[in-house]
């Protein structure tokens, strides 16, 4: 632990913040403390990102109340026009994902999908029926492959089409990814770890090519960060709000994984 805490205790890290991470590092601390410490992180990453929207949103011209499409998609909109130039951050990121897939990815492209990045967080994530922006954020996301068939004709991973990608986002991005249950108990806790070690390892393991392309992409590779309190804190509480509706077949799948010779 000693080790630990000198090489993740820094200047600016709160004690919440490194309880996640000693916990998710395998360390044996207090589930009180664990989920205390989650909900302090995931709250100060919403009011961050809120405090941030609402600013952009104040500092932006004025638009007619008639004209408004919503409260959130305006504010989604400044500040996503706050930070489509920047070069480097999400929209570098969102700009270099658009053009590795062959996708436009000038301004306006960049910004169509901050805004319905922006609109999930906010809680209106952009409806089904928008399938070219729910497409763009696939490709933004280095996910595309999810919606496309294995071989013409064949499987796909979401047959449902990108519409099923924004269901997904909104359970991961949208307001009630931020809020943490207050009866979380030390075995569910434990069990969301355990699922989250165990489905990482799967994606880490899954080979470049076609298998990784079709399942998520490259960002299967970083699901699983005990390094990142907040990427912690997301995961551990989303596992646990899923498993209290699913039953989760993570060991089925890990043992698919090794019987493809992956792990």
């Amino acid at each position: 632990m000693i080790r630990f805490l000198a090489q993740y205790a820094r200047r600016g890290r709160s004690h919440h913040e490194l309880a996640v991470l000693l916990y998710a590092a395998g360390h044996p601390v207090d589930a009180d403390t664990v989920v205390g410490g989650m909900r302090t992180v995931l709250q100060s990453v919403r009011r961050d990102f809120d405090r941030l929207a609402a600013k952009a949103a104040a500092e932006a011209s004025a638009v007619e109340r008639e004209w408004m499409l919503s409260d959130a998609y305006e504010r989604a909109e400044a500040l996503a026009e706050l930070i489509v130039d920047q070069p480097r951050g999400l929209a570098a990121t969102i700009r270099r994902q658009l053009r590795s897939a062959h996708q436009p990815a000038d301004r306006g492209d960049v910004l169509t999908v901050l805004v319905s990045l922006f609109r999930t967080v906010l809680g209106e994530p952009p409806p089904k029926t928008d399938e070219y922006g729910l497409d763009q954020l696939l490709y933004a996301f280095g996910a595309h492959g999810m919606v496309e068939p294995v071989y013409p004709g064949g499987p796909v991973a979401a047959p449902d089409g990108p519409a099923s990608f924004g269901d997904a986002l909104a359970r991961f991005a949208g307001p009630d990814a931020f809020e943490v249950p207050t009866d979380i108990t030390g075995a569910e806790l434990a069990a969301a770890r355990s699922q989250a070690q165990t489905v990482g390892t799967v994606f880490a393991a899954i080979p470049e090519g076609p298998a990784r392309h079709h399942l998520g992409g490259d960002h299967l590779r970083s699901f699983w960060m005990p390094t990142d309190p907040t990427r912690v804190s997301q995961v551990l509480v989303s596992f646990v709000k899923i498993s209290r509706t699913v039953a989760l077949q993570v060991e089925e799948v890990a043992e698919a994984v090794r019987a493809q010779g992956w792990l």
